[in-house]
């Protein structure tokens, strides 16, 4: 079961109260979304040239991600951050 069709079986069984709450909270999302996508269109192009060091990482980022080998975002904190 998708995750929208495990939403739609939640909101269906709350009670209108509480369904106008999360409405809500889902219009905020929302608008939350298309402010980030919005502010992230209106950056700049990046158009420093790239060298073959960096082309060599995101290669090899690739790859690893296409085997399953990326870090999750905890794994990736948690190395940071010892």
């Amino acid at each position: 079961m998708s995750n929208k069709e495990r939403l739609a079986r939640l909101v269906d069984d709350l009670p209108e109260d509480i369904a106008g709450e999360v409405l809500d909270f889902a219009e905020y999302l929302k608008d939350k979304q298309r402010r980030i996508l919005a502010a992230f269109n209106a950056l700049p192009i990046d158009d420093e040239p790239v060298s073959e060091e960096e082309n060599r990482i995101a290669d090899q980022a690739i790859k690893d991600a296409i085997h399953g080998e990326a870090l999750t975002s905890i794994e990736a904190k948690r190395r940071l951050l010892a």
